[in-house]
């Protein structure tokens, strides 16, 4: 009765329907194919791959999956991306034929992941099916550290003054590098020195080039970060001098000075004072110290004066400052003699002799001529006479007398230039008179001429039977001059007639003058 009540008969309907259907299909299939046995399809499979890329960068994945047993097309697809970068296209070369395909796998520069994956699969294009995920790993990893630097630096500076250059340095590697720029004078770093950069981390170091005098600065090379020792800094530095000089040729003027020009021309950007120093010392009027304002030029006066006038030499002129030095030599031109004549005159009022002095202040040899009156005779067998730089010349005269009298000057004839000398002659007495008459009258004038640049002194010596007005018995006659001496009749005419008066002159001789008596009634 229980297994009565749990009977369903719609369930019981089904089961022998299902029993009855397979009966029949039993019976209708061949013998043969129920004993064959079922051909296995398996679908393409493939194997996790690895494969290592540097940060940031990107890199070609080759994707494979092989079907077993089989050569039909695959398909392949990407089923998961991945999450530290990005995937580009999808690139199969044939559809028609099994083989790989490839993708562009990116990082995405990230500092904190090391790995990352995607999947993907293969579709069987023969109806095999479908390939499983197929993994590939992607280990992350950096590039070594690579210096780049700013791998040449030029300078230009005045010497004193100062340029300044950029220098960048980067790390287009990765990790961490380390380094130290230190250079050498005149080049020197403003600011910190070191540097530490870690992956394309970049810094900029400020290089100061201040050369301390003129000159060719060479090549430094620098090798900041000695890990890396390909990454190097070449410094290069041209100075200029912070002045120029030059030196405007001397000439000589009508005095014998002799005076130039030293032209300073001052490159500096800031005042310049320039210290002069001559060689020989005090060879000329220079100035020792030029203060020249900045982009200004000065122009130094240089005199030899006349007082130093003399021979061809030169004159070097060492300008500097406390950056550089610069020489310049002036060729100083001999000043052409100078002839002065010394001797004022011709003196021979106290001697025979008497001296020609010339007096060269030039700075050659100078000659000179002499002319001279037919009393002055030279005691040289030479009419022309040199006279060597700064030295005088002396020339020996003696005078002659002469029977007749001569008043003409010497002359010194030098090129271009003649000067009269005064010749001072000694005293040359004269009697003027001729006779003393005392026919009509009992006094008579005796006059002497001088023609000589001294005073000349004669005696007389007269008769008894005359006297000198004054009762001198010498006289003088001055230069130039002449004087009268009156004589008076003192005795009877028979005692003066025959007896003349004498006249001694001295070295000009004795001369009588003749008395004529005169007629008493």
């Amino acid at each position: 009765m229980v297994a009565l009540a749990n009977f369903n008969p719609i369930w019981f309907v089904r089961r022998v329907r299902l029993l009855f259907a397979s009966l029949l299909l039993w019976f209708a299939v061949p013998h043969h194919a129920i004993c064959k046995p079922r051909e296995l399809r398996v679908p393409p499979v493939g194997e996790t791959t690895s494969v290592k890329v540097l940060r940031g960068a990107s890199v070609d994945v080759s994707l494979q999956a092989v079907e077993s047993g089989g050569n039909n097309p695959l398909a392949y697809e990407v089923v998961s991306n991945p999450q530290h970068g990005r995937l580009g296209d999808l690139q199969q070369a044939d559809r028609n034929r099994q083989g790989s395909a490839s993708i562009v796998y990116t990082h995405d520069d990230d500092e904190n992941s090391k790995e990352d994956e995607f999947t993907f699969r293969a579709r069987s294009l023969g109806g095999r099916g479908v390939s499983s995920p197929i993994k590939v790993k992607l280990q992350i990893v950096d590039a070594p550290p690579q210096l780049q630097v700013t791998p040449r630096a030029d300078f230009s500076a005045v010497a004193g003054e100062s340029d300044r250059q950029q220098i960048i340095l980067a790390n287009v590697g990765g990790g961490l590098i380390e380094g130290r720029v230190a250079p050498k004078d005149p080049f020197h770093v403003e600011g910190e020195d070191r540097f530490s950069l870690g992956r394309r981390a970049m810094t900029n170091i400020v290089i100061r080039f201040s050369p301390t005098r003129t000159e060719t600065v060479g090549p430094q090379k620098l090798t900041p970060a000695p890990s890396d020792p390909g990454a190097t800094i070449t410094l290069r530095g041209e100075v200029s001098a912070p002045f120029e000089a030059s030196a405007e040729p001397l000439k000589v003027d009508a005095t014998g000075a002799r005076s130039g020009l030293i032209v300073i021309s001052n490159l500096a950007s800031a005042p310049l004072a320039v210290d002069l120093e001559l060689t020989p010392k005090d060879a000329a009027e220079v100035s020792s110290r030029e203060e020249i304002p900045p982009q200004s030029t000065a122009q130094i006066p240089v005199t030899i004066s006349s007082e130093k006038a003399g021979g061809a030499f030169n004159l070097n002129v060492a300008l500097s400052c406390p950056f550089h030095r610069q020489d310049v030599t002036f060729e100083v031109p001999a000043v052409p003699p100078r002839l002065e004549l010394v001797t004022p005159v011709l003196d021979f009022r106290g001697s025979d002799e008497a001296a020609v002095v010339v007096k060269n202040s030039g700075g050659t040899e100078g000659r000179f001529d002499l002319g001279l009156p037919p009393d002055v005779k030279s005691l040289s067998k030479t009419q022309t006479f040199a006279v060597a730089a700064r030295t005088n010349t002396s020339v020996s005269l003696r005078w002659e007398r002469s029977e007749d009298e001569c008043a003409d000057d010497a002359m010194v004839k030098t090129a271009g230039l003649s000067t009269n000398l005064d010749v001072l002659r000694p005293a040359r007495l004269k009697v003027v008179t001729d006779k003393l008459d005392f026919r009509k009258s009992v006094e008579a004038e005796l006059v002497l001429t001088n023609s000589g640049d001294a005073a000349g002194r004669f005696v007389l010596a007269l008769p008894p039977s005359l006297e000198a007005g004054d009762q001198s018995q010498k006289w003088e006659v001055p230069a130039r001059g002449e004087i009268r001496v009156q004589l008076r009749q003192i005795s009877p005419d028979a005692q003066t007639e025959g007896r003349p008066v004498s006249v001694n002159l001295g070295v000009d001789g004795r001369t009588v003058v003749p008395v004529v008596v005169a007629e008493v009634p």
